[in-house]
């Protein structure tokens, strides 16, 4: 019996775009080896320094997918600590990556001035690794929170312009993080407008300088008047990777964060561009209160331990469960939400808790972050195949305008040339084995290569031109 042709394309187009196929949700992949410390941009810190952004990248192996969907996640640790490479960060980029994800884990910008206020503050011993949460003033997390998104925003950017290197869909963008990253990945969701942008990250008054017992949180122990400067911190976007791609996400994973006050009173959450959010928290979050509280506040009065209370300065925040009774399904702004909340024992007797907190963790984690990963995948399936039909669409309208490159000899004994681009344009070049991983290689004139680690097999060369994006396949031989 004959096939029609349009089986035939059928067949074809999912032969060129396996995405179409996969649906994200169940780890059928291995891992590559994680690419480590790649810069993204460097930006100026709290202090007026300049920081270097560095991010982490998970891929699958043994997926022959080109337009893989992309997670962006961040750490938390209250704006002054954290850092990419944290274990419960590494468990949900392995998840994703093994479900067919390329995922960044990112570093961005870290610190806030210090308080002047507090008469009996904990000290460095106790603060070690955070470097006091005892801040100068609210407006301290909201520029905190800010300069995270522009670093976040940028590296959204970042990874977008690498889609063919990483063999991705600029269209299929998530973001999702823990705690602070969860405050830092709503903000790139909703804040979208500079009319939005809060009125404490305009240029405003220098900060006191702070008390001498909390100068130990500063690098060196020192801080001059130039550092206490509060400039304005510009535009929503930041200035990282203006590449000519946007920052723009299909959906936000909140994992025991939430919204700053002013996300609610600037009505961040508006517009046209529609999200799916996922949230999960625990009930009795001593850390970040599920409902609209002040930051730290269950354990900062419950567990203070007889020093000066350190929550007084911070600003209300909107966890998920508040969030989820302020969010509409169907709106034009949320197109899909799912919150996760679960039960713990409400806060009581401070002795007490300040026990119970210590052995729970404040209740303020993941409960079981494997499952929550599987949660989190089938929720966003859709909209992640969705995104992906309309890069797979353009992928195969590029397809046949490069029949004319070639790479030759082939089979090849490690050193081969790629014929047929432009003059002058040299192609951004990704080689990978059969199991997705990356092979190095060396440029070694306008249109030669030669792989500096040889095995025998078959490779892919990923070539991507003016006109688009195309793939041979090379055998390699000793």
């Amino acid at each position: 019996m004959k096939k029609s042709a349009s089986f035939i394309l059928i067949s074809l187009f999912l032969l060129v775009n396996p995405a179409i196929a996969q649906d994200y949700t169940s780890k059928q992949f291995g891992l590559q080896i994680t690419k480590t410390n790649i810069v993204y941009g460097t930006a100026t810190n709290y202090l007026g320094a300049t920081d270097t952004l560095k991010l982490d990248i998970y891929k699958p192996s043994g997926n022959t997918n080109t337009q893989r969907p992309i997670l962006i996640l961040n750490h938390g640790g209250a704006w002054v600590g954290g850092d990419k490479s944290e274990s419960n960060i590494v468990l949900i980029a392995q998840e994703f990556a093994k479900r067919g994800y390329v995922v960044a884990s990112v570093n961005y910008r870290l610190g806030t001035h210090k308080a002047n206020w507090a008469m009996t503050p904990f000290q460095k011993a106790v603060n070690e690794g955070f470097h006091a949460v005892y801040i100068s003033d609210s407006a301290e997390i909201y520029r905190a929170i800010y300069r995270a998104i522009q670093d976040l925003k940028g590296a959204i950017r970042f990874i977008k312009a690498r889609h063919s290197l990483d063999s991705t869909c600029s269209e299929a963008v998530f973001i999702g993080g823990e705690s602070a990253g969860g405050f830092n990945s709503m903000g790139v969701a909703f804040l979208d407008l500079n009319s939005e942008k809060p009125a404490a990250c305009t240029a405003i008054a220098d900060v006191p300088m702070p008390q001498a017992n909390l100068l130990d949180n500063y690098p060196g122990g020192t801080l001059t008047t130039t550092q206490l400067k509060r400039p304005d911190l510009g535009n929503i976007d930041g200035s990282l990777n203006m590449n000519g791609y946007n920052s723009k996400v299909k959906g936000v994973v909140n994992l025991f964060g939430g919204l700053l006050s002013e996300g609610i009173s600037n009505n961040w959450v508006s517009g046209n561009d529609s999200m799916a959010v996922y949230m999960t928290h625990q009930s009795c979050d001593g850390i970040v209160p599920c409902n609209a509280a002040v930051c730290l506040s269950p354990m900062s009065i419950n567990c203070n331990l007889g020093y000066t209370p350190f929550h007084t300065k911070w600003p209300i925040c909107y966890g998920s469960c508040a969030l989820q009774s302020k969010f509409s399904v169907g709106t034009s702004k949320i197109k899909k939400l799912k919150t996760e909340i679960f039960n713990c024992d409400p806060i009581v007797f401070p002795l007490n808790d300040c026990v119970r907190f210590a052995n729970n963790g404040s209740y303020h984690y993941l409960v079981n972050t494997s499952v929550r990963c599987d949660s989190i995948a089938k929720f966003i399936a859709s909209i992640a195949v969705g995104a992906i039909k309309k890069c797979a669409t353009a992928g195969i309208k590029t397809f046949d305008k490069n029949r004319r490159i070639t790479t030759s000899p082939n089979p090849s004994n490690g050193v081969f040339s790629i014929n047929g681009f432009a003059e002058n344009h040299k192609p951004t070049i990704e080689i990978t084995d059969v199991l997705g991983r990356e092979l190095d290689f060396e440029w070694l004139d306008e249109n030669q290569i030669r792989l500096t680690e040889i095995e025998p097999g078959f490779i892919f060369v990923k070539i991507k031109t003016e006109e688009g994006i195309f793939v041979k396949k090379v055998f390699v031989r000793l």
